[in-house]
This record gives structure tokens, sequence and C-alpha cells, in this order.
């Protein structure tokens, strides 16, 4: 059996859910999140609820027999996601955040700290590219599934299910140079670059922040 071959992509269900949640907090901010962060439900809520409970039919998992091993979650209306997460989404993550007790550590008030120093400075401002690319989608994959071809078969699932209901283009938001040129050999091209200095405290470094994007038609 080739690499890759014992793990399949298909659409996601109900059941998914945990798992999702799970590689979603693994993998936040590359992995360099503060120790703990990996449990708080607050920060699934951020990355994940809009496409597990309100847009299900858009997402795709990837799986070694039950195992979940990565998913690529997606809004065919970056628009109507935003309007949703506003309305029913931003309040829960607030309220969860508040009484989890996540600011008792000094290195995660350091992290709250400075994602707010770059809020006010800007660095979380985007240019608009919905009009031509209304979709986007989000990937993680758990350690052991990467570079088996999980990754591209499930952006594969994901484009070709947003071509199939008349999306023009499809946008996606990364935080590396290797993720950029991943991209890139998916046929997705940079419409946009700047730097984040979120993590910089945590990578001795800023991060490079790239908007990316694919026609489907």
């Amino acid at each position: 059996m080739n690499a890759g071959e014992d793990i399949k992509v298909r659409a996601y269900a109900p059941g998914d859910r945990d798992a999702v949640r799970r590689i979603s907090r693994d993998s936040a901010f590359a992995g360099l999140a503060p120790h703990g962060m990996g449990k708080e439900e607050w920060l699934a809520d951020a990355l994940t609820l809009y496409f597990t409970d309100f847009e299900p039919h858009s997402s795709f998992v990837a799986v070694r027999g039950d195992e979940v091993l990565g998913y690529v979650t997606g809004a065919v209306d970056g628009g109507r996601m935003r309007r949703v997460t506003r309305r029913h989404i931003v309040p829960r993550v607030i309220g969860k955040f508040i009484t989890s007790g996540f600011l008792c550590g000094a290195s995660r008030r350091r992290l709250v700290g400075e994602g707010l120093r770059c809020w006010v400075q800007g660095e979380f401002r985007r240019p608009g590219f919905r009009r031509a690319y209304p979709a986007e989608l989000h990937i993680n994959l758990d350690a052991g599934a990467r570079r088996r071809g999980a990754g591209r078969r499930l952006i594969t699932a994901f484009t070709e299910y947003a071509r199939a209901q008349g999306v023009i283009g499809v946008q996606v938001s990364v935080l590396s140079d290797p993720a950029r040129d991943f991209f890139k050999a998916q046929g997705f091209a940079v419409l946009y670059q700047t730097e984040r200095t979120f993590l910089q405290k945590t990578r001795d470094e800023k991060s490079p922040w790239y908007i990316m994007g694919k026609k489907l038609t």
C-alpha cells in the first residue's frame, strides 16, 4: 500500500465534531499556543463552531478507519459566515473565555495582550476579496497525516463541492511560507501578504500572513 492510501476523505458527519474541535485546538497558532490552550472550549468554538453547527455540509474529514486525522471546513459564502459569527458565535466565545480562567497564567495573559496590541495596530484588518473569492476554507491535519496526500484530497473535496454550488472562487489565509507553498501547489495564488507580530514573542520572529485565492470557473 502506498503512503496515504489508508487515509480516506469523506463528508463531515455529526460524530466527527469532537475530533475536529480537538485538532483545531492542537494546531491553533501553528502549534505554538501556550501550554494547556489545547483544552480550551472557547478556542474550539472560535475556530470551528460556525462550520460544525451552521454549515456542516461544506466540510470534509480525512479518516483512517474510524479515526479522524484531519479536516477541511468551509463556507461557500464568507459574508454570511461573518454575519452569523458576529451574531451567534462571538458572544458565546466571549462568555466562555471570561469564565474559563484562561487569564490566570502569565504566558496566556501575554498572548492575549499581544493579540490586543496587534488588533489596535490594525494587523488583523484584511482587504476584501469576497466578490471574486466568496468562499473560504480552513484545513488542519494531525501530524501523522501530513505529507501523505490527505491535505490535497481534502482541498479537492471542498473546491469540487463549492464549484458544484456555483461558487466562482475560494480564499484561504495562511501563516507560514511552507503553507503558502502547499497552497500554490494546489492552484492558489497569493492575493495579499503582510506580517503579523502576534506570535513574535513565542517564535522570536514575525509571522508572514498570506491571503491566497483560487478561481473555480
